[in-house]
């Protein structure tokens, strides 16, 4: 099981990664909107059900 914080671990879901990552999870950890927006990363509203999400 690999667990992301706030984004999901790049190399968790390529390549070699992706076989050993096991099951994908992402946690909210409280960083706002702003501070992805200011990076320039879209990440939409992941979090709008769960605080812990799981990735295919």
């Amino acid at each position: 099981m690999t667990l992301g914080l706030g984004l999901p671990k790049i190399g968790a879901g390529r390549g070699e990664g992706r076989r050993f990552a096991g099951q994908r999870l992402l946690a909210d950890i409280g960083i706002p909107p702003a501070a992805y927006q200011r990076l320039g990363i879209e990440v939409g509203n992941v979090f709008r059900h769960a605080s812990i999400v799981s990735l295919p």
